[in-house]
């Protein structure tokens, strides 16, 4: 009886380690993707708006109508 019951305190740990990297995993990448949504949102303006002014002074067609 208390060889499983040592057997259980050893895979109670393992499952709470596992766990516990789980979610720090999970934290690293909501971290990382508010970063990027923080980026896109500040720089927005300053990088995006002058590759748009570049692509709309091109000649681009896409499609049938020249």
């Amino acid at each position: 009886m208390k060889l499983t019951q040592e057997r259980y305190k050893k895979v109670d740990r393992l499952l709470g380690e596992i766990v516990n990297g789980m979610a720090a995993v999970a934290i690293l990448g909501a971290s990382i993707i508010l970063f990027a949504a923080l980026w896109g949102i500040i720089y927005h303006d300053k990088v995006l708006s002058e590759k748009r002014v570049e692509f709309s002074q091109t000649n681009a067609s896409f499609g049938p109508f020249r």
